[in-house]
Parts: C-alpha cells; sequence; structure tokens
C-alpha cells in the first residue's frame, strides 16, 4: 500500500492498493479483514485506490462500504496511476504543471513545443532562437498560476541553464545561444504537439485546457523518417496566430 497525499496514519490521505496488497487483503481471514477495514475506517483516509483492477473485489467492496471508505478501482499500473494522481494534486494544490517539452518565446509570448523525445523539437527550437526567438527551456517546461490568474512559463530551475543536444550534450545554454537570446520566463500563449505520422501535416488550431485554462494547440506531423524542422514551428506560430 501507497500513501500518495499524506502518512497513512493521517487523516485525508490517497491511499494506493497495488494488486500484491489486495490479494493479501482477500486472502485474509473474515474477521481479520473486518478489523483492518475497521481500523483504515478510523484514519479516515479521502481515497482508496485498486490498481490494475477493472472492479473492486466484491468481498472488499462490501466491507468499505460498511464502513464508508471511499473507493476506486483502476486498471492502470500502479506506478502510472501514482505518477497520475500526484500531478492532479501538484494541479490542484500548487496551481502548477510540469511537462516534457522546449519553451519559447516570441514578442514576449511563450510558446511550449511537446512531443516525444527525438523527434527533433530542441534542434528546431534552437534554429528558431538563432533567427530571433527567445529560449526559456529544454526538456522539462514548469506552468505556474501566477497571483493575477496568468499561466507563466519557465524551465525546471536546477536543469533551465541547460540544453541538451546530439552534438553538444549538456551544455550551457550560453555555450550554444548568444545571452541575448536567453529568456527566464514569458506567458503561456501557444501549445505545438509534435508527433509522427506517414506525411507532414499541421492541424487546425484546437482548444487545450491546462490549470483550468483554455490556450490553442495545433498539431504539427512529422513523417517517421524525419525530423521537426524550424519552418514547421513558423507555419504552426501562424496558424495560432490568426486564432490570436
Amino acid at each position: 500500500m501507497r500513501s500518495l497525499a499524506a502518512a497513512p496514519e493521517r487523516e485525508a490521505a490517497i491511499l494506493l492498493f497495488p494488486p500484491a496488497t489486495t490479494r493479501k487483503l482477500l486472502a485474509l481471514p473474515a474477521p481479520s479483514r473486518a478489523d483492518y477495514f475497521s481500523r483504515m475506517a478510523g484514519r479516515r483516509p479521502a481515497l482508496l485506490v485498486f490498481a490494475q483492477s477493472a472492479t473492486l473485489p466484491v468481498l472488499l467492496k462490501k466491507q468499505m462500504q460498511g464502513h464508508r471508505l471511499p473507493a476506486v478501482a483502476s486498471p492502470l499500473h500502479e506506478n502510472l496511476l501514482a505518477s497520475r494522481i500526484r500531478s492532479i494534486l501538484r494541479e490542484k494544490i500548487h496551481r502548477c504543471v510540469t511537462l516534457h517539452g522546449v519553451v519559447l518565446s516570441c514578442e514576449g509570448r511563450g510558446i511550449l513545443l511537446t512531443g516525444p523525445s527525438g523527434i527533433g523539437k530542441t534542434t528546431a527550437a534552437l534554429e528558431a532562437a538563432r533567427k530571433g526567438y527567445g529560449w526559456i527551456a529544454d526538456d522539462v517546461a514548469v506552468i505556474k498560476k501566477n497571483a493575477q490568474g496568468r499561466l507563466m512559463i519557465s524551465g525546471h530551475p536546477g536543469i533551465q541553464k541547460y540544453i541538451h543536444t546530439k552534438a553538444t550534450g549538456i551544455a550551457a545554454g550560453e555555450r550554444i545561444l548568444p545571452g541575448s537570446r536567453m529568456r527566464k520566463k514569458a506567458e503561456l500563449a501557444f501549445i505545438i504537439d509534435v508527433f509522427r505520422t506517414a506525411r507532414e501535416e499541421i492541424s487546425r488550431p484546437v482548444e487545450t485546457r491546462i490549470l483550468e485554462q483554455s490556450l490553442p494547440l495545433v498539431r504539427v506531423g512529422v513523417p517517421r523518417t524525419g525530423y521537426l524542422r524550424q519552418n514547421l514551428i513558423e507555419r504552426a506560430i501562424q496558424k495560432l496566430r490568426e486564432v490570436g
């Protein structure tokens, strides 16, 4: 059993039960199982989550209902489930989201490039930065809502000053770009999501939501044998500008 929000003995904890723990509970004698859930109810957990399970086991469901314990089942692996729950908690409690991506700025507006590793985000973004865009972050993007309710995007403070490319390895940004191109943060305005496809394509802008705010997003398809190019970023940004 894993506690995601607080220590297991404290109130308001979210408790995650992997399959092995669920099997142990089912194997307990009925009186021992009843005593376990009675003590669990005394801790007042916020939620019990059973991983890799399509439904709640009938024996456990009856006893949890009897003690008014809130519980759900999920088919997801316990590690993925834990990661998603923590991400939701960070978003709701700390008003912060962390994503894999590269961040540029244009005229003070933040542009987030997301997509799988190795598709060319960093290389294409560096070319854009050399042609006038501001550079904010490589690999990890941190989005926070400020006191005015605006979404501000920056890099992770521990690695923001570094850039990773195949040619240079991990190097300080100033070794790759002029200092005048480096930026600390910007208000997030656009998202470009890059993916592999049969042929090059750029979608129409759609809306996505981050921290309860709507943002325009364009999907850029890159051929399976190719990489993202700087001119595709330019074309995607042009489409995004058309919607504001």
